[in-house]
């Protein structure tokens, strides 16, 4: 049953890879000024531009993987790195 779990997960990520690379490859220049209106996950309504979408897109996921290397650090176990300039 994992099995079939993490295999639902491997497509999602696939999919998702497939559907953020056309998004990319087909965003003009100009596009990086338009505002998109949403709701969060709270029901709060915002604007924002695709550009500040993007760069939040970018950044939010070192704020999780800082709150995972927390709770390895709390438990002894110390963490792989995972700066950017580790794999450059």
């Amino acid at each position: 049953m994992v099995r079939c779990r993490y295999r639902s997960i491997a497509e999602l990520v696939r999919q998702n890879k497939e559907s953020t690379t056309k998004y990319l490859t087909e965003l003009a220049k100009t596009d990086l000024d338009k505002f998109i209106t949403y709701t969060n996950s709270n029901g709060k309504e915002f604007k924002s531009s695709v550009r500040d979408i993007l760069t939040h897109l970018a950044l939010h996921g070192h704020y999780h993987r800082g709150q995972i290397n927390a709770r390895l650090r709390a438990d002894g176990i110390e963490p792989v790195k995972i700066d950017f300039i580790t794999f450059v």
